[in-house]
């Protein structure tokens, strides 16, 4: 199974670090609403077929400027290990961010699990 990058920023609205599994266009929508109501322009919504689909989002919660990746660990016939990394933004040393990152890949119907 394969994440495909969509969109990383460090501003999610999120003060706790959060999981979030999107499967329909309402709810990338309000996802969106959230992280964009402070913005002019907002972020654009990326186009995802929801038919085939989902999106992963990870909110790091209020922490020290860091980048956030996620990766696939392992996978078994129920379960999608996704590994999280953090890594420090050296420019950003000391700026408190809410960051996130937001990644597709194929709509399973496994449980999606964070280590």
């Amino acid at each position: 199974m394969e994440l495909t990058f969509l969109l990383e920023d460090n501003y999610s609205g999120h003060d706790k670090e959060e999981f979030l599994t999107i499967n329909d266009q309402n709810e990338l929508e309000k996802f969106f609403g959230k992280i964009n109501r402070t913005r002019k322009p907002g972020l654009p919504i990326p186009e995802v077929d929801f038919k085939k689909e989902m999106v992963i989002v990870w909110c790091g919660g209020n922490k020290d400027a860091s980048k956030l990746r996620l990766s696939v660990k392992n996978t078994t016939d129920q379960i999608l290990f996704l590994k999280k990394e953090r890594m420090t933004i050296s420019n950003l040393k000391g700026a408190v961010i809410t960051p996130f990152v937001m990644y597709k890949l194929p709509k399973t119907h496994k449980v999606v699990k964070f280590k």
